[in-house]
């Protein structure tokens, strides 16, 4: 909603006829504290729900993570029970020359 110059000073003039020039002070500080409270209940209402969403992501997150860790040890599982038993290779295979 656009609300420009003259529309603002015709509601002024319209306000100062209708309350007065003793009542529209009052009137004004009050309208602008409601707009105020307004204003910080919506800041914080945004804000509540940032925070909620951002905490379900992070729950949500840790799901996964914990779902990837029980894989991986259902496979490091598998692994050391299935098939002969492997023998841990250090560095390099050795060198023979008869090999060839």
């Amino acid at each position: 909603m656009d609300v420009g110059f003259w529309e603002m000073f015709m509601l002024a003039v319209l306000a100062l006829l209708i309350f007065g020039p003793e009542r529209l002070p009052g009137i004004a500080r009050s309208v602008g504290q409601t707009i105020g409270r307004i204003r910080r209940e919506a800041t914080n209402t945004f804000a509540a729900l940032s925070d909620e969403a951002e905490l379900s992501e992070l729950r949500e997150f840790s799901s996964e993570l914990q779902n990837e860790r029980e894989h991986l040890r259902d496979l490091t599982r598998l692994d050391s029970g299935a098939g002969p038993a492997r023998t841990k290779r250090t560095g390099p295979p050795r060198f023979d020359p008869h090999a060839t």
